[in-house]
């Protein structure tokens, strides 16, 4: 008699239904394509693709891995902001997170994010947020601590919890 299948068991990658495997690939494509693109703009300061057409690439990665969560990778770009630390630097917590509003291309695209922050604000019971909102301007994304006057510390913005000093 054959043995039961284990359900518990992570899917046999080469056993997985034709959708699921093409998905699977298409997954496989995008993270390597961001990653490549994440590394050239983060690290080598150069860019590979607009934005637009990166942040449509990670759109479809954010759909695909929502619709197959067995797929789910915590390594994924859709998981984390920024690039690695740059060698020569030393690498620094923010005092504060530098977080980011998504993908905003319009003054709607804002207006919604804020509601969607105030929601999560007031979810979580802590008052009032103060916020400070910049058009982008890539490549700037830094914080400067000031002392006395004196410029102290200055981080590059790096994963949003630490950055390079």
């Amino acid at each position: 008699m054959p043995a039961k299948p284990n359900n518990n068991a992570p899917p046999n990658r080469t056993n997985l239904p034709e959708s699921t495997t093409a998905a699977a690939a298409r997954i496989a494509e995008l993270r390597s394509l961001l990653n490549r693109a994440n590394r050239a703009y983060y690290v080598d300061a150069e860019s590979i693709m607009s934005d637009r057409e990166f942040d449509a690439l990670l759109h479809e990665l954010v759909q695909l891995e929502r619709d197959n969560p067995d797929l789910d990778d915590p390594a994924s770009p859709t998981r984390r902001v920024g690039g690695e630390p740059i060698e020569g630097f030393q690498t620094v917590r923010h005092s504060v997170s530098m977080l980011s509003i998504d993908n905003s291309y319009s003054e709607a695209d804002v207006h919604e994010w804020w509601t969607r922050m105030q929601r999560g604000v007031q979810a979580a019971g802590t008052g009032p947020v103060r916020v400070a909102c910049d058009p982008k301007i890539d490549g700037i994304a830094i914080s400067l601590r000031y002392e006395d006057g004196l410029l102290t510390q200055a981080l590059t913005r790096g994963d949003g919890t630490s950055g390079d000093d």
